[in-house]
Parts: structure tokens; sequence; C-alpha cells
């Protein structure tokens, strides 16, 4: 019976030591799935400042656009005033010619 209990004896201490590994063993797992966590929140952070990033100049680029656009139809405008602006002016030219030779081609009365 003695040896029964020297066995218990013997064998509470490495219960008690295979207890504690087991806890530390879920504490290291608990801590490597925090660090695990916390990397995948830096990732989604770093990839959100990213996506802000390309949005802004996504923006940025769009507003050149539309001043680039807004200043070549200004341009294109003037172009158009000017070519017309010209165009009338040689019909006008054309039709006081005509109506010079015209005039000048009739008998006076």
């Amino acid at each position: 019976m003695k040896t029964k209990y020297w066995i218990l004896t013997l064998a509470l201490p490495v219960c008690l030591v295979a207890c504690d590994i087991k806890e530390t063993v879920s504490e290291k797992m608990d801590a490597g799935a925090e660090k695990v966590a916390e990397g995948m929140k830096e990732i989604a952070d770093a990839a959100a400042e990213k996506s802000d990033k390309a949005l802004e100049d996504a923006k940025a680029a769009m507003e050149k656009v539309g001043e680039q656009t807004k200043a070549a139809a200004a341009e294109a405008k003037e172009k158009m005033d000017a070519a017309a602006a010209e165009a009338k002016a040689a019909t006008d030219s054309a039709v006081e010619k005509a109506k010079e030779k015209i005039s000048g081609d009739k008998p006076a009365e």
C-alpha cells in the first residue's frame, strides 16, 4: 500500500507540471493568435491607406483632365469664332464685289 502512496506522491508534481504546460501552450497560442490578428489589421490598414491614396490620385487626375478639356474647348471656340468672322468678312467682301459688278454692268438711265 505504501507503494501506491509513493507513486501518487511522485505523480502529483508531474501532473501539476503537465497542467501548467497546457496552460502555457494555450497562452502561447492565444498570444500567437493576437499577433496574427494585429498583423492582419496592419495589412488591412495599409491596404486602406493605399486605396485612399489611389482614390485621391484618381480624383486629381480627373480634375486635371477636366481643366485641360475646358481649356481645349475654350481654345476651339475662339478658333471657331475667328474662322466664322473670317468667313463672314470674305462673304461680305464677295457680296460687295458682286454688287459693284452688277451695278457697273447696268446701262445708265
